[in-house]
């Protein structure tokens, strides 16, 4: 995907409830909205990165890191808002603004251990496809309705959630989870199917370790992995 026609999103509301402020917890030298801006800026890929947001320290945040701020109405900052409706407020905002991209790469904070280079291979996946996200290889009774079968093209297939257990293990193959790092798709897609997947998504398979932030525990881990890092 060409820099000039592709978007960033850092999807950062203020609330949570198994962590207060969450998205303002530090994980290294940086917070976790800082961390997700600055894996784009690093990325060089995107013609703009921004940050939906509802809170002023967040938007603040965003800013001292050179990204646009987007700020979301009430409605789309609750527990139970979906992130579909953030992304289409934001694509509407910028088009407002006369930016209309392509493709836009959701980078949620809660995975401060993604890379630029995962976002790049991310990209570079996209070129032939109309959504790309990442998954972590799982055993294969680990959150079935999240795990995916992922053919040699990369094409992602969901495993059935009717799937009748157990199965025989000789008639098990490798499974994968989505981990949360990124997930990007065209905007045309995305417009068509209300959807970041769409009809026939493709996986990208990360075997480092990543950590997906929900809770204190996983907060603690995100920090003892990066704690030999310098700058991140």
């Amino acid at each position: 995907m060409t820099v000039d026609a592709t978007l960033a999103l850092v999807p950062a509301r203020a609330g949570s409830k198994g962590i207060p402020d969450k998205n303002l917890c530090r994980v290294g030298a940086f917070t976790l909205t800082a961390r997700a801006v600055r894996c784009a800026r690093e990325s060089g890929r995107f013609a703009r990165v921004a940050v939906s947001t509802d809170s002023e320290a967040i938007a603040g945040e965003a800013r001292d890191e050179g990204a646009q701020v987007i700020r979301r109405p009430a409605a789309l900052a609750s527990d139970t808002a979906d992130v579909v409706d953030v992304i289409a407020h934001a694509l509407d905002v910028l088009a407002e603004d006369g930016f209309r991209p392509d493709a836009v790469v959701l980078l949620e904070p809660t995975s401060p251990l993604r890379t630029p280079a995962m976002v790049s291979d991310v990209l570079d996946r996209l070129a032939d496809a109309d959504a790309v996200f990442t998954v972590s290889p799982v055993p294969v009774r680990f959150h079935p309705r999240k795990q995916f079968w992922v053919e040699p093209d990369g094409r992602a297939r969901r495993v059935a959630p009717d799937l009748a257990m157990p199965v025989r293990r000789q008639e098990l193959t490798e499974t994968f989870v989505q981990n949360g790092a990124v997930y990007a798709f065209r905007t045309e897609m995305f417009r068509a199917h209300r959807s970041i997947f769409g009809p026939s998504p493709r996986a990208t398979v990360i075997t480092a370790p990543l950590v997906n932030i929900d809770t204190p525990e996983d907060l603690d881990e995100a920090r003892r992995l990066t704690a030999a890092e310098t700058g991140r």
